[in-house]
């Protein structure tokens, strides 16, 4: 399951993943990630939080996800806090971000409450 969302206020988007991924959730993640895009300005930050995504949840065609990462570093991002809970996934990001030259230097959080304290102490 995907949900994406922004806070034009607060200038983030997040997106939350869990669960099992299928080819035709992470195509429509891209076009609610698009949108959410539109409200935002250049220097926005991303917290992703991927911890409810269940081992081998994630189908091995991530093109899709690489897609949406491109768009979000096009976009003008600023800081990406990654929720985690497993090693595992966490390594599935890096490995499709750094091929999407998106996520190179984010951040890891324990909780969302963490990643928005750390997103607040700019």
């Amino acid at each position: 399951m995907f949900e994406v969302k922004s806070d034009a206020v607060k200038n983030r988007l997040y997106i939350k993943i869990s669960g099992f991924i299928t080819d035709q959730e992470l195509k429509e993640a891209t076009d609610k990630i698009i949108s959410n895009l539109n409200g935002l300005k250049p220097g926005f930050d991303v917290i992703n939080d991927i911890s409810g995504i269940k081992a081998g949840g994630m189908p091995k065609n991530t093109d899709s996800l690489i897609h949406a990462q491109g768009l979000i570093k096009k976009a003008g991002v600023n800081r990406i806090i990654r929720v985690v809970a497993s090693v595992m996934t966490k390594l599935q990001f890096s490995e499709s971000g750094m091929k999407a030259g998106y996520a190179k230097d984010a951040e890891t959080a324990p909780s969302l409450e963490e990643a928005e304290k750390m997103l607040d102490k700019k």
